[in-house]
C-alpha cells in the first residue's frame, strides 16, 4: 500500500488509532465509573443519562473548534486539546467525587477537534496520494475496537474502584502521544499540492 511508504501517513494513522481508541475507551467506561460509590454513587441508569454530556461536549466542541480554527493553527489546537485531555485523564485516575466525574465528562469536549485536525495535518504532510493516505487513516479507526478491551483489562486486573480509576491512564498515554504528534507536525514540511501524488515516497 502506497501510504505505508509515507512516514506521515503512518504517523497520522497511529494518531487516529490512538484518538478513536481513547475516545471510545473513556465513553465505554463512564457508566461504570460514575456509578462508583467514591465518584457519584448513582444508578447505572442515571449514569447512562450523564454520559450523554460526554458526547454532547464532543458535538459542541466541534462547532467551537471550527470557529477557533479561523484564528489559531491546527497544530496548536490539537496539541492543547490533547494535552488538556491527558491532564483530565490523570485527574480522573487520582480524584474522586464530583471533581473526578466532571473531569471525566469534560474529556469529550477536548476530544472534539482531534479527528479532523489529525486528518488534515496528515494529508498536508504525507507524500502518498490523498486517496491512499485517507484510506489508511480510515482503516486506523480500528483503534476503537482495540484500546477499549485493553482499558477493560487494566480495570479488571486491579479490580474494584481502583481499577476503574487506573483504567483512565491508558487513554492518558494515548493523548500524550497525540500531543507529541501535533508538536512534531508543527516542525514538519507541508507537502505542496501535486507533489504527493507525484512522489509517493517516504516523507
Amino acid at each position: 500500500m502506497a501510504a505505508l511508504r509515507s512516514q506521515w501517513a503512518v504517523l497520522g494513522a497511529a494518531a487516529i488509532f490512538l484518538y478513536v481508541g481513547a475516545e471510545v475507551s473513556v465513553g465505554s467506561s463512564l457508566i461504570y465509573f460514575l456509578h462508583l460509590s467514591d465518584v457519584l454513587d448513582v444508578t447505572h441508569e442515571q449514569a447512562g443519562k450523564l454520559v450523554s454530556l460526554y458526547w454532547l461536549g464532543a458535538m459542541v466542541g466541534r462547532f467551537a473548534g471550527s470557529a477557533l480554527l479561523a484564528r489559531f493553527r491546527a497544530v496548536r489546537l490539537l496539541s492543547i486539546n490533547a494535552f488538556v485531555a491527558a491532564v483530565l485523564c490523570l485527574a480522573v485516575s487520582q480524584g474522586a467525587g464530583m471533581f473526578a466525574a466532571g473531569c471525566a465528562l469534560a474529556i469529550g469536549l477536548f476530544n472534539s477537534i482531534m479527528f479532523p485536525n489529525i486528518f488534515t495535518l496528515t494529508l498536508e504532510r504525507s507524500t502518498a496520494s490523498p486517496a491512499a493516505t485517507s484510506g489508511l487513516l480510515c482503516m486506523a479507526i480500528v483503534g476503537g475496537a482495540i484500546l477499549p478491551p485493553a482499558t477493560g483489562k487494566i480495570a479488571d486486573s486491579i479490580g474494584g474502584s481502583a481499577g476503574l480509576h487506573a483504567a483512565f491512564l491508558l487513554p492518558m498515554v494515548a493523548y500524550v502521544l497525540i500531543c507529541a504528534f501535533a508538536v512534531r507536525a508543527a516542525r514538519a514540511r507541508v507537502v505542496p499540492v501535486g507533489e504527493a501524488t507525484a512522489t509517493g515516497t517516504a516523507g
